[in-house]
């Protein structure tokens, strides 16, 4: 009766977006949400991440990986979307097992061991900086090689330039990295991604959520003269919209 109640008080649910990283569970935020009478979505940075993971994109995998594994919030992936992290722990134990990985410190709680978190989120975030700019080096309209900074550290002094100055790089053990070719994946990591990628595509939970989410959900929404917009919108002085190119990598 209180939910009839309220749904005819409420005529629309708008999720101004960000369902994932928000909270330990994207899986039971969206599950919720689909249960819900009507319902119009604008989509978030992080919503277009896991859009870009559920269809296998490996840069958006890995980013989501690794913000789980920041947090500790494996749980969604492995029990509300059946996404093992068996290929992740195979490759800490064969390259990383030595490492400390003292600056990946995680936060909240977890049932892992503090140092495998740590292991694989430095792992991970290795294999983001790598498929970021393979995505960067495919798509020069994106004017992001700026971003691409693993060339530019300098190993004689271990610091990396960021705009105008230079910083310290406080963790120098970069086993999966070919100096000469810094950017390509090692072995270890591709067949990592291979199977974290299959895992990805065949979670049917992910891709009905997912797609849930791209059917009601939009860049903006306008309701009551209030434009509802997550993060930025391009417009010009006067306030009209831009237009800007979007590629599909």
């Amino acid at each position: 009766m209180a939910r009839i109640i309220r749904n005819l008080l409420f005529s629309e649910l708008v999720v101004a977006g960000d369902f994932g990283d928000r909270g330990p569970r994207i899986d039971k935020a969206i599950d919720y949400v689909m249960h819900q009478p009507n319902v119009s979505i604008t989509w978030g940075n992080h919503d277009v991440t896991w859009m870009g993971a559920a269809l296998g994109q490996e840069a958006c995998i890995a980013n989501v990986l690794r913000i789980s594994l920041r947090y500790q919030r494996l749980f969604q992936l492995e029990m509300g979307y059946g996404i093992p992290m068996a290929p992740l722990e195979k490759l800490i134990r064969t390259v990383w097992s030595e490492d400390p990985a003292t600056c990946f410190s995680c936060h909240g709680k977890g049932i892992r061991d503090e140092l495998s978190m740590r292991q694989m989120q430095k792992a991970m975030a290795i294999i983001q900086f790598k498929l970021e700019s393979q995505v960067i080096a495919r798509n020069p309209d994106f004017h992001l090689e700026h971003r691409n900074l693993l060339h530019q550290i300098d190993r004689q002094d271990w610091t990396v330039p960021i705009g105008a100055s230079r910083y310290p790089i406080l963790d120098r053990n970069f086993p999966t990295i070919d100096w000469s070719d810094p950017y390509t994946l090692s072995p270890e990591e591709e067949e990592c991604m291979a199977q974290l990628r299959h895992s990805f595509l065949q979670s049917q939970t992910l891709r009905d959520q997912m797609r849930f989410v791209e059917e009601k959900g939009a860049m903006h929404l306008v309701r009551d003269y209030n434009l509802i917009f997550h993060g930025c919108v391009p417009v010009d002085q006067a306030g009209n919209f831009l237009s800007l190119k979007v590629a599909w990598d």
